[in-house]
């Protein structure tokens, strides 16, 4: 159950996001709004693990270079991502590309590990690319 409720408070919290950035934010510059909400975001999750320091899993050496290979991609994610909003593109189109996450995730990590998707994952891949078709259309 608290995978489901995580994702319901990042679906919200990310819709909550798009629309503000949408109605205010969308005539700022990606390069002041992305690192202005990463001080914010940092501030905050620093301030909120030093409560629970104690109980912390820190990670190894190994891990420490992967969360930086993270850290690169949510940054130039955030940078294109705002672009895209900044730039004309439409809430609507711009936010629905978005559900292709999940079938590039699969795709690469079906590449990576040699496995072949299950059939409800390429269901899911067809009918994620079939729903940015439809609104890219309905943009023109």
């Amino acid at each position: 159950m608290k995978p489901f409720l995580f994702s319901l408070g990042a679906l919200f919290f990310y819709t909550v996001f798009n629309l503000v950035f949408a109605r205010k934010l969308a005539t700022l510059a990606p390069l002041v709004v992305v690192p202005v909400y990463t001080l914010v975001m940092v501030s905050v999750s620093t301030a909120i693990a030093m409560t629970q320091w104690k109980s912390l899993d820190l990670p190894s050496s190994e891990q420490y270079a992967w969360l930086v290979v993270c850290g690169l991609c949510v940054l130039f994610a955030d940078v294109c991502y705002v672009s895209a909003l900044n730039s004309g593109g439409s809430l609507a189109l711009v936010t629905t590309i978005i559900c292709l996450l999940p079938v590039t995730a699969t795709a690469f990590n079906a590449m990576l590990t040699q496995t072949v998707p299950s059939k409800t994952q390429v269901i899911a891949m067809l009918l994620a690319v079939a729903s940015v078709v439809l609104v890219a259309n309905d943009q023109h």
